[in-house]
């Protein structure tokens, strides 16, 4: 499988390599989240490519979130990393727009794993008034 899953600290991290597709995060999604329903998770894709990932992917995936946002406890975040240079910035941009039309999970993209390990520390008991925004430009 091209995504690892591990539990570090308190934040499920999901490290991707190689092509990654809408079936590869579904499954370790739901074999993750099915032990392990954390409120903090991060992607890791700079590693990986996403360009077979297509529109209608999209949406299948932030659907399969939503069988998990309610396991995952009281605003829950999920902080993705992808590699600036590639065009999975671009997936990953449309993918959260849409994912915050349909989804209580906060998500938020990245350049650099330690910014988003920052972000999901911080107290969630407050609104992120930077939502949507991209870190480490």
């Amino acid at each position: 499988m091209p995504i690892r899953p591990e539990l570090v600290d308190d934040v499920s991290v999901f490290a991707a390599s190689g092509v990654v597709g809408a079936e590869d995060i579904m499954a370790a999604m739901s074999e993750w989240y099915a032990h392990h329903p954390t409120r903090k998770s991060m992607y890791i894709f700079s590693g990986a490519s996403l360009s077979g990932l297509m529109a209608s992917d999209l949406e299948r995936l932030a659907r399969h979130g939503l069988l998990f946002a309610e396991a995952r406890g009281g605003k829950p975040r999920t902080a993705i990393v992808v590699n600036p240079h590639t065009a999975d910035r671009l997936i990953i941009s449309a993918f959260q727009a849409l994912q915050e039309t349909m989804s209580p999970v906060q998500m938020k993209l990245f350049f650099a794993e330690d910014e988003a390990r920052t972000w999901l520390q911080q107290t969630s008991d407050h609104e992120d008034t930077e939502n949507g925004a991209v870190e480490g430009d």
